[in-house]
């Protein structure tokens, strides 16, 4: 009768940790949907502005079929890279998406509370957003997205994509996602996203 007692009480604490946890999860998705949805209805769509930014981090066309800030690359490969950094998978074809561009400009700053959300969530390996409409993504830590992502990736066959597309998702939920039947593309890790 013992053993029954001590295992009801382990699996109570297991069940409160695991509550703490996913409220926890909820509450920072719930965080990054407001901070990005704040972002992107505040920043200035000015082109001029946008442009200094993309010349400023030296954006380029690689051969990958990414177009990329050579100034992070740079930045990563020498191991100075700021801690905050976020890296984009933005394809080649898109570059010149007027649209993208702003998002991804909106976004640029959004590194310190991608990495303060990480820290908060322990054993998260990384933190992203994909875009909906222009098959792109942003994500925290940076890391060189040419050697994981195929520049073509098509996000909308991504499990964790479709799961939350309106069709399949219109009252915008948050959805997990199995990562066995997602592909392998970064390493195998639960899924989550709005």
């Amino acid at each position: 009768m013992n053993e029954i007692k001590s295992i009801q009480i382990q699996l109570e604490k297991l069940n409160l940790t695991l509550s703490h946890r996913v409220r926890d999860i909820y509450s920072s998705l719930e965080e990054l949907r407001d901070v990005s949805n704040i972002l992107l209805n505040v920043t200035p769509n000015s082109v001029s502005e946008i442009n200094y930014w993309i010349d400023k981090e030296a954006y380029c066309e690689n051969d990958d079929g990414y177009y990329l800030s050579d100034t992070r690359n740079k930045q990563f490969e020498s191991g100075a890279l700021p801690q905050d950094a976020v890296t984009y998978h933005w394809p080649a074809t898109q570059k010149n998406n007027v649209e993208l561009r702003y998002r991804f400009f909106s976004l640029r700053n959004i590194g310190g509370i991608l990495k303060r959300l990480k820290e908060k969530l322990d054993g998260v390996t990384i933190i992203y957003f994909q875009d909906i409409e222009f098959n792109a993504c942003v994500a925290y830590p940076y890391f060189d997205m040419t050697t994981t992502i195929p520049a073509d990736f098509n996000w909308g066959e991504y499990i964790p994509f479709y799961s939350v597309s309106q069709d399949n998702n219109p009252e915008r939920q948050i959805m997990w996602s199995d990562p066995e039947g997602s592909p392998r593309i970064y390493q195998p890790c639960p899924c989550s996203a709005i």
